[in-house]
Order: C-alpha cells, then sequence, then structure tokens
C-alpha cells in the first residue's frame, strides 16, 4: 500500500490484521478515548520505549533495540511496581521512574 498508494477499507484493514477494532462513524471519538485512558493508565516507560523502538527500519537493529528497552524498562521502579501489583491483585500505580 505505501508503494502504490492503494488504499483499502477499514473491514479489510481488519481482515488483514492492520487494524485491531473497526467502530462505526459516530462511536469513533469515544473509543478513540476509551484507548487513550487505556494507555494513560499503563506503565509509562514502557510504552515510551514501545514507541521508541516500533520505527526502526532494519530488523536487526530494531530487535538489539527492543532487547536494550527491556532491560531499562525491566530494571525501573515501574516494572517492580507492576509485578508487585500483579501478584497482590490490585492495579498498579505507575510513577515513570
Amino acid at each position: 500500500m505505501n508503494l502504490t498508494g492503494e488504499s483499502i477499507g477499514a473491514e479489510e484493514a481488519y481482515e488483514i490484521g492492520l487494524v485491531g477494532e473497526v467502530v462505526p462513524d459516530h462511536d469513533l471519538f469515544d473509543a478513540a478515548l476509551a484507548w487513550a485512558r487505556r494507555l494513560a493508565l499503563g506503565p509509562p516507560l514502557a510504552i515510551g520505549e514501545i514507541k521508541r523502538v516500533s520505527g526502526a527500519g532494519d530488523l536487526d537493529a530494531g530487535i538489539e533495540d527492543e532487547q536494550r528497552a527491556f532491560g531499562a524498562v525491566f530494571a525501573s521502579a515501574d516494572a517492580r511496581e507492576g509485578l508487585s501489583a500483579f501478584v497482590q491483585r490490585r492495579t498498579p500505580r505507575f510513577t515513570g521512574s
């Protein structure tokens, strides 16, 4: 699609795995807000690293970046908080540290 400029509809994008959900036009704003709220509750360090490493053009370089990011995030206070919250069956309180 990038090379030809060919566009596809929402249903086809869903079928080929390009999008995870299709919603009616009148529900789009609410669906986007729900996703934003869900992401806002997530671990900010991990989300930031995912965003940073996702754009790598070279697969090998991308895998190396992902490994480094995982190590850095896993050593964070947020990772310890996430694991503790999971074990204690409570909602994590991430601080970005």
